[in-house]
C-alpha cells in the first residue's frame, strides 16, 4: 500500500484496548488491541503516518479510557507516527448494547469533556493534536472542548460511516463551523490531512 501512494492511515479500529471491554463493543470480530498497538508501529515504521483513536460512553471504566491513553502514548515514544488522538463517543441508538440494555444514556458532556482533557495531560507531549469529533458531541460541547485541551474540530468528512448504522444525523456547513470556533474565542482555518494550514478564514 504504501508503494502504491498510501501517506495515510485513519487510526480506525482502535475502539478500546482492555480486552474484556472491546469484545462487547465490537460489532464483528476485530484483532486485539496489542495487534493494533503492534500494527500501528509497523505502519509508522514504514513512514505512514496517521490517527489513533478511543471509542468511550459504553461499558468502560475510567481505568479503561486512562489505560488506552496510556498505551497510545508509549506507542507514540517508541515509534512516532500518530498525528492525533480522536476520542470517538459512543452512539447508542440502534446498537447491540442498547437492545440489550447494558448502555441506556449517551455519556454526559461533562464525561466527553473530561476525556478531552485527560488526553491534553496524559498524552499531549507526545500526541500534539487532540481532535474533537463535534459531530458526537454537539456544537456547545465541541466548543468548550476546543478551550479545554481538543486542538481541532473533526467530523466532518467522516462522520456518516461513523454514524451510519443509527438513526442519528447531524451535519453544518462551512458557515457554522467557521461561527463556532469564532464564539469559543479561535480562528477558524482549514487543514490537510498532515495538520498543515491551508488558509484561515
Amino acid at each position: 500500500l504504501r508503494a502504491a501512494g498510501m501517506d495515510a492511515h485513519t487510526g480506525g479500529g482502535a475502539e478500546i484496548f482492555n480486552h474484556d471491554v472491546r469484545v462487547q463493543v465490537s460489532t464483528k470480530e476485530k484483532i486485539s488491541g496489542e495487534k493494533w498497538l503492534e500494527d500501528a508501529k509497523i505502519i509508522h515504521s514504514m513512514g505512514v503516518k496517521g490517527n489513533s483513536t478511543m471509542t468511550y460512553g459504553h461499558v468502560e471504566k475510567w481505568e479503561d479510557i486512562i489505560d488506552h491513553i496510556v498505551r497510545l502514548r508509549d506507542n507514540q515514544i517508541e515509534v512516532p507516527g500518530f498525528l492525533s488522538f480522536i476520542p470517538l463517543k459512543f452512539s447508542i441508538e440502534n446498537t447491540p448494547l442498547q437492545k440489550m440494555g447494558k448502555v441506556t444514556t449517551a455519556s454526559s458532556g461533562e464525561k466527553d469533556l473530561k476525556v478531552i482533557s485527560l488526553a491534553r495531560i496524559i498524552a499531549g507531549k507526545y500526541i500534539r493534536n487532540i481532535s474533537v469529533y463535534w459531530v458526537a458531541l454537539g456544537k456547545e460541547i465541541a466548543q468548550l472542548a476546543i478551550n479545554g485541551g481538543g486542538s481541532d474540530l473533526v467530523g466532518t468528512a467522516f462522520s456518516e460511516k461513523v454514524f451510519g448504522a443509527t438513526d442519528r444525523k447531524e451535519g453544518s456547513s462551512v458557515e457554522e463551523l467557521n461561527r463556532m470556533v469564532k464564539q469559543a474565542g479561535k480562528i477558524p482555518a482549514q487543514r490537510d490531512t498532515f495538520y498543515n494550514i491551508k488558509h484561515y478564514f
